[in-house]
């Protein structure tokens, strides 16, 4: 949401207004890690915690490693499915000022007005998918169905502009994929919690799965540009990155699906 939230202030001051966007970037930088260093919870001192004193350099390395496959079969179908979906997502969503200038053939300031008005539209829809979403996986005591269906409304929502070239295309992409991406993030963290292997939370080391989990979402957020501007490249139109981005989210859906053990 906050991604969302920084689109819309930025196309407010896009084009012409540089100055001001770079400065109040600064300021807003500014005053959220501050806020974020007053309110972060105080953690007890370690000054006194218990050492063991027969761990070696090897030891540590090794918990640098990822999580065994054996009996975490479910966690990286998990993995998978959310490194595809929200790479999907992301190839879009990041370029869509682009799509629009290059793809529709709006110039910059226009691009910019229209920006304001997707950001403002996901931002509402992906906070209606949320507030929706975690509730509905607990009371009908599913995960992968939520999950699920935020992927057909991404790949629903990317197929509008494909087949409908202009604004409201867009805009209707930004409609249904904001939904789905909502519906899909309030359960997502849910899903991936309940597939970490019972053996790995008898012995306290969930924290390694979840960073690992964290890490294949953030491989997401970056292979998805490259991928996008690759495609691109080679073809000269953003056709074939609606395609791919699509087929990217089937497939990841298949892996949740797959997930034996989670409803």
């Amino acid at each position: 949401m906050a991604s969302q939230l920084g689109n819309l202030l930025a196309h407010t001051f896009w084009g012409g207004h540089i100055k001001t966007l770079v400065s109040l970037s600064r300021r807003t930088n500014c005053f959220i890690w501050i806020t974020c260093l007053v309110i972060i919870p105080r953690e007890p001192s370690s000054k006194n915690a218990r050492e063991e004193q027969d761990k070696t350099i090897k030891d540590v390395l090794v918990t640098l490693l990822p999580p065994k496959l054996a009996g975490a079969h479910d966690f990286y179908k998990s993995c998978v499915g959310r490194f595809l979906i929200m790479t999907s997502y992301t190839m879009v969503m990041q370029y869509l000022l682009y799509i629009l200038e290059n793809y529709i053939g709006q110039s910059t300031i226009e691009a910019a007005k229209s920006m304001n008005r997707l950001s403002m539209f996901t931002l509402i829809v992906s906070l209606v998918g949320l507030v929706i979403s975690g509730p509905m996986s607990d009371y009908i005591k599913r995960r992968k169905v939520p999950v699920v269906t935020g992927g057909i409304l991404m790949i629903i929502g990317t197929f509008i502009p494909l087949f409908i070239r202009s604004t409201a295309g867009v805009i209707g992409y930004a409609i249904f994929a904001g939904l789905g991406y909502g519906i899909y993030l309030a359960v997502d963290g849910a899903l991936n919690m309940d597939v970490i292997p019972e053996q790995a939370k008898i012995d306290k080391n969930t924290g390694k799965y979840i960073g690992f989990s964290n890490l294949t979402n953030t491989l997401g957020l970056t292979a998805a540009p490259m991928a996008t501007s690759l495609i691109v490249t080679m073809t000269g139109s953003y056709g074939l990155a609606f395609i791919g981005s699509i087929a990217a989210t089937i497939v990841g859906i298949i892996f949740i699906l797959t997930i034996k053990h989670v409803k």
